[in-house]
């Protein structure tokens, strides 16, 4: 059946869900290109890797409960895989 406790969930991932795909279009459109422009291709492989780490040790140690928080740094990564990440991976097998 249908709870409440269901429907703040439905209602916390479709927000979760909005928050990572207008930070993967704004990175898409804004950040990939130019990203790979400045850093290049390596440098642009190793920033999710980077960031993953970054946003981990926040999360363990410096911030812990912090919901928020936690909340836009997983939508961020997620983000930052959609729209640099793969993208980058992409040009590798061209």
């Amino acid at each position: 059946g249908w709870t409440p406790l269901a429907a703040t969930f439905s209602q916390f991932m479709g927000r979760f869900g909005q928050l990572t795909n207008a930070l993967s279009l704004l990175l898409s459109y804004f950040g990939f290109p130019r990203l790979l422009r400045t850093l290049g291709l390596r440098r642009t492989l190793l920033l999710f890797p980077t960031l993953l780490a970054v946003v981990t040790a926040a999360a363990y140690l410096a911030l812990p409960l912090n919901l928020p928080l936690l909340f836009g740094s997983m939508s961020l990564l997620k983000a930052a895989s959609y729209s640099v990440n793969d993208p980058s991976k992409e040009i590798l097998h061209m």
